[in-house]
Parts: C-alpha cells; sequence; structure tokens
C-alpha cells in the first residue's frame, strides 16, 4: 500500500500543473467571485506549494532540506514555463519567488513537526515527565 503522504503528494503536485494551465480568463473569473483585502492568487500559490512541500517531507524516507527545497524549485519553475502554454497566461519570476516562500514555510513546519514527532516517540517530549 501506498503511503497517504505520497498519494497527498501527488495529488497536490497534479492540482498545482493543472491551476497553471488554467487560461487567465478563468482564473480571472473565479479570481472575481473573491473579494478581500488579499491577492487570493498569491495566497492559493503559497498555500499549495505549503502544503507540496509539507507532504512531500513526511512521503520521503530522508527529508534532506536541499532535496526538499530543489523539488519545490524545480516544480515552480516547471508549472511557470507551463504559462507559456496557457492562453493569456505569462510566467514570471514573482511566481517562482511567491511559491518558493510557501514551499519553504511548509518544509520548515513539516520539519519541526517530524521533530516533535520524534520526540514524543522516545518519550523525551515533555522535560516535566523527568
Amino acid at each position: 500500500m501506498k503511503s497517504p503522504w505520497k498519494i497527498l503528494s501527488a495529488l497536490l503536485i497534479a492540482t498545482v500543473l493543472v491551476s497553471k494551465l488554467m487560461p487567465n480568463p478563468w482564473k480571472m473569473a473565479v479570481m472575481d467571485r473573491w473579494h478581500g483585502p488579499i491577492d487570493m492568487s498569491l495566497a492559493a500559490h503559497l498555500l499549495m506549494f505549503a502544503l507540496t512541500a509539507f507532504s512531500i517531507t513526511h512521503a520521503v524516507t530522508t527529508p534532506r532540506a536541499w532535496k526538499i527545497l530543489g523539488s519545490a524549485l524545480a516544480l515552480s519553475v516547471a508549472t511557470e514555463a507551463l504559462q507559456f502554454f496557457a492562453i493569456e497566461r505569462h510566467p514570471s519570476l514573482q511566481g517562482v519567488v511567491t511559491e518558493m516562500t510557501g514551499a519553504f514555510f511548509g518544509w520548515g513546519l513539516a520539519a519541526v513537526h517530524l521533530r516533535l514527532a520524534r520526540r514524543w516517540r522516545s518519550g523525551t517530549a515533555n522535560p516535566a515527565q523527568k
């Protein structure tokens, strides 16, 4: 049986790829429904890459920072390049920076989570128990 983290990672990567190929008129039709103080497109990119980095960190057996963040960078550059093929969409360096910011936060949160889970399993999570 596949790890649920691997399945989630694959689904998130597929979602990122499909969303990048969405024609701009479709994207704007979705974004026009959201009115608020934050840019929903920016928030979506941050969240998707944070979730993807978080799930990939849990899916691999040896989560090294350079592997996770390097994979996120490759995915970010590839998805930005895919926008050349989408109607009225254009790649941007700002998109890569936004996505890498999300990936960094997702990886950091996963690293903290894994460290706490390891301490919990070893019985050293609560120093008051000593």
